[in-house]
């Protein structure tokens, strides 16, 4: 996949580092989003155990955001908290029944006759900080990064990879590509999703979803296999039904929108020769515009997709060494 045949008169264009791609590398590309429903994204399934205990463990989720910046500094809602907490963390139903203030309540499940404990997640916690800190990046990334290793990412041969520096090529020029997060399988180092996340007040750019398409186009790159030599890169590499597809996931601040990423030939010759690209390639995407992480349905699809996400990416994995197997 790494060689292209020599171009013809193509209008040519100048690979860019992913963090300077745009809206007008896509068009040079010929890169189309096509907007789908959750469910065309992948198909229904049950959760797993560890999704439903996540979406449990989060019931009580607007306790978090009863604790935000702005609640405490500003609204009545947060003198109610702390005057009704007692040293046990746990909310003092006495003394909060003596109060009448229809704006104290928050919007979600949560009354008063909740306790607090839930707010002791670390996703919880994760969360508060992102809102507290909207202008910080890192509160983003440590909040993806425990929600997928509450969701199992990082079990067994799977690993969650950080900042990991990949390599987006041309026949011109070798460019460092780092997602915030790759998701691989560490048997085989097979790079099946990319993870680009953004701090939570950020101006819109059209840059964010390019430089998502750049970073996948990356990992595909590093997923060819060159060296067939080694038994787990050459099972992993065999075909499967999505063996040219890279999925992607964008998170700004607390919303979250998936890609599936395809690297078409025509793509990867585009790429290689920095000529634009004569046919197009379709980005699914879900959804656009986000989904939102503290809407309750919303966290609901988040998790959903995740979990069907994860699925896919072990049941491929899986295939890879059923098929090792027989061909050794």
């Amino acid at each position: 996949l790494l060689s292209a045949p020599a171009p013809g008169n193509e209008e040519p264009f100048e690979l860019q580092p992913p963090n300077k791609w745009t809206a007008e590398t896509l068009e040079a590309l010929n890169i189309e989003f096509l907007d789908v429903s959750h469910n065309e994204m992948f198909p229904t399934k049950l959760l797993s155990n560890k999704a439903k205990k996540v979406l449990e463990d989060l019931k009580y989720l607007d306790v978090a955001f009863l604790l935000s910046y702005e609640n405490r500094s500003r609204s009545a809602r947060s003198s109610l908290f702390y005057d009704t907490v007692d040293d046990s963390g746990r909310l003092d139903n006495e003394n909060s029944h003596d109060r009448d203030d229809s704006n104290s309540k928050p919007s979600g499940d949560m009354t008063e006759n909740n306790d607090i404990d839930s707010m002791k997640h670390p996703l919880c916690k994760a969360l508060f900080i992102m809102g507290k800190y909207s202008y910080l990046e890192s509160p983003v990334d440590s909040f993806v990064f425990q929600l997928l290793c509450h969701l199992g990412f990082n079990d067994n041969w799977l690993y969650i990879f950080p900042q990991l520096p990949l390599r987006l090529r041309s026949n011109k020029r070798s460019i460092i590509s780092k997602a915030e997060f790759t998701l691989m399988d560490i048997i085989s180092f097979y790079r099946a999703v990319v993870v680009e996340d953004k701090k939570t007040v950020e101006e819109e750019s059209n840059c964010a979803e390019a430089q998502l398409i750049a970073e996948a186009v990356s990992a595909q790159q590093a997923n060819v296999v060159k060296d067939h030599s080694f038994p787990s890169k050459r099972a992993r590499s065999l075909p499967t039904s999505d063996e040219n597809t890279i999925m992607g996931i964008r998170v700004c601040g607390f919303s979250f929108t998936f890609y599936r990423i395809p690297y078409s030939q025509h793509l990867i010759n585009s790429v290689l020769n920095e000529f634009v690209a004569s046919k197009t390639t379709i980005v699914q995407r879900c959804r656009h515009g986000g989904y939102d992480f503290r809407n309750a349905g919303d966290r609901e699809v988040i998790v959903s997709l995740l979990d069907s996400l994860l699925y896919q990416f072990t049941h491929d994995g899986e295939q890879a060494k059923r098929r090792l197997s027989k061909t050794n």
